[in-house]
């Protein structure tokens, strides 16, 4: 499963209608479901943004899908990145060396 993580806004509608937030979030929940994404954490922030939530996704297709849906919901707007852990950065360093290796070999 791939991580993600988006960085979330409140739109004028969401601040207006934030008593329905938790009502939302049922709804966010089986959106979530249906296209393979579980949420893995979420904090409410200050500063320019009101909350950042962690994803794991089957697919990154089942996360577009996921964010497309929760954003005609029209409470809130995302910026959503893809999230490499310990060992996925470690993976990558190693591409990276033999790639360095390979090169120096000339």
């Amino acid at each position: 499963m791939q991580t993600y993580i988006s960085l979330i806004k409140l739109t004028g509608t969401g601040r207006e209608e934030i008593h329905k937030s938790l009502k939302r979030g049922e709804l966010v929940s089986e959106i979530m479901a249906r296209n393979g994404v579980t949420r893995r954490d979420y904090f409410l922030t200050l500063g320019s943004y009101d909350f950042i939530m962690i994803f794991e996704a089957e697919t990154a297709a089942g996360m577009a899908q996921t964010l497309v849906e929760i954003g005609r919901l029209g409470a809130i707007v995302t910026e959503t990145m893809t999230a490499f852990g310990p060992e996925d950065y470690a993976k990558i360093q190693n591409v990276l060396q033999e790639l360095e290796d390979y090169e120096s070999e000339d």
